[in-house]
């Protein structure tokens, strides 16, 4: 399937109709998120391309692209001329689909970085929304490395995070138990929330709840939902 749709940096970029254009961007999300190497290498190319020499990625296949090129570690030069290029835009379509490929990244160094700027408390300052601060954070939820570094964020700054993003600690933890998929991440996160004050018993169940059923569904044959 993938190959029937993938795109060569070095090609020149087909012209689409809008079900291919559909079908493409799914090849390339549904290949990337499950690690397919040949779908990464050729994301990445055209991520540096776009990064480093401005070209267009063809419309309809930005998200989908960025972020296949975005997973995995490193490629911090890549990463910070595509936050700049997000924090100077002002076509806040745009600097929303960059939002949401940022948060693909593996590097949890650039990870780490990236949440604060969304409470105004990194380097690189960004004019966020609200709404935009709360897209950076569900960004790295994306991210296969995400969840100790969200974790972390959670510990150092819940208090900030909350008044910056205008949740509640209920929804913010909803949120990262809505991502949940995996016995691993699984653990991760009630070692966390079992440390967490401020929910009702009622919401700390709920929270786990959430966990529990995203776990049942992922051993559920498909056939059988």
């Amino acid at each position: 399937y993938y190959h029937k749709y993938k795109l060569d940096a070095s090609e020149k970029i087909p012209v689409d109709l809008l079900p291919e254009r559909y079908g493409r961007a799914l090849a390339i999300q549904l290949s990337c998120e499950s690690l397919g190497e040949e779908c990464l290498s050729d994301t990445f190319a055209l991520v540096h391309h776009f990064a480093m020499h401005d070209r267009k990625i063809p419309a309809g296949l930005e998200a989908s692209v960025l972020c296949g090129g975005f997973r995995g570690d490193g490629k911090q030069d890549e990463l910070v001329a595509v936050w700049r290029k997000m924090s100077l835009t002002s076509d806040p379509a745009f600097k929303s689909i960059l939002i949401g490929s940022l948060g693909c990244s593996d590097n949890e160094q650039f990870l780490k970085d990236y949440l604060e700027s969304s409470l105004g408390s990194s380097a690189s300052q960004v004019n966020y929304t609200t709404a935009q601060r709360r897209e950076v954070f569900n960004s790295v939820l994306k991210s296969h490395s995400g969840l100790p570094v969200i974790i972390d964020f959670l510990e150092t700054h819940e208090a900030t995070i909350i008044s910056s993003y205008q949740w509640t600690l209920y929804t913010l933890l909803s949120n990262v138990a809505a991502t949940i998929k995996n016995r691993e991440d699984q653990s991760i996160f009630l070692t966390y929330i079992g440390g967490v004050t401020g929910l009702t018993g009622d919401q700390y169940r709920s929270v786990i709840q959430m966990i529990y059923n995203n776990l049942a569904l992922q051993s559920t044959p498909t056939n059988a939902r």
